[in-house]
């Protein structure tokens, strides 16, 4: 069964030994190991700082990762979701698994993803501005540019951020990213 994947970690990890116990018998043997390694693997990317793993990342191939799915489902531990809607919700789910992606969380940390995400989409919602009062100020703007700044582009930043609860402003060094915030605050 450690045949399926890229490396193994140290087990005897003691909250892996806890949730391993949990299985009641429905997966044992070489199975009942493997699935100890994929938890073990799990806590140590938390450890690093990271949400969950990707399976398809962690085993040799693709069908590996549907073999460890299948152990997941069998272990009743894990809940699952497709296409955003939850299936196979069990009293004791300690794991998440999105089968669209493969993606393998622990349960508080699943939730703790999709609160973000909603919280995001809340977020980025169009602001309360009007475009007439937008564009007024960037005639205000615009008419005391000094060195073509701000120019076309860093305007068209400036409105989108205007309009938009959320916005992202990149680019390269020396291109304005802080001289527009301030603009903005201004």
């Amino acid at each position: 069964m450690n045949s399926l994947i890229k490396k193994a970690p140290q087990p005897n990890n003691h909250f892996t030994a806890i949730l391993v116990s949990l299985t009641n018998g429905n997966v044992s043997g070489g199975k009942l190991q493997l699935l100890a390694n994929v938890i073990d693997y799990l806590l140590l990317q938390m450890e690093d700082g990271h949400s969950c793993i990707n399976l398809n990342e962690y085993v040799l191939d693709n069908s590996s990762s549907v073999e460890i799915i299948r152990i997941l489902e069998t272990s009743d531990l894990c809940g699952f979701y497709v296409f955003g809607q939850a299936i196979k919700l069990k009293p004791l789910t300690v794991l998440h698994i999105n089968k669209d992606t493969c993606l393998l969380y622990l349960t508080r940390y699943f939730y703790y993803e999709l609160s973000c995400v909603s919280n995001i989409k809340l977020l980025n919602t169009q602001s309360s501005l009007l475009y007439n009062e937008i564009d007024e100020q960037l005639k205000c703007l615009t008419n005391n540019q000094k060195n073509n700044f701000p120019n076309n582009e860093q305007i068209e930043a400036i409105k989108s951020c205007a309009l938009n609860k959320l916005s992202f402003i990149t680019g390269g060094p020396v291109t304005g990213k802080t001289t527009n915030v301030l603009l903005l605050l201004a």
